[in-house]
């Protein structure tokens, strides 16, 4: 079972006749343990560290962005630049 750390969870998998493993789409686990369902049973995974590069994108960014004054190019900026990259 894939699933988010939801406060419905127990009664969803009390409802399961067979899981051998939930994946939590969190990456913390405060909320699992707190949550009434046997934990011996499954293999039992999160997501940790999956939004780590695009977070150090972001932040580069927005550091760039705030630093350097960068602002979006209006409509027909983008449009003379896109079709002078293409024309080459």
């Amino acid at each position: 079972m894939i699933t988010p750390t939801l406060p419905w969870l127990s009664e969803a998998l009390a409802r399961l006749a067979d899981y051998r493993w939930i994946h939590f789409l969190s990456a913390g686990v405060e909320k699992i343990w707190a949550m009434d369902f046997d934990k011996t049973r499954p293999l039992m995974t999160k997501s940790s560290g999956v939004h780590g590069a695009p977070m150090s994108e972001y932040a580069i960014g927005a550091m760039l962005y705030f630093t350097k004054l960068i602002r979006p190019l209006p409509r027909p900026v983008q449009t003379r630049r896109a079709a002078a990259l293409l024309a080459g």
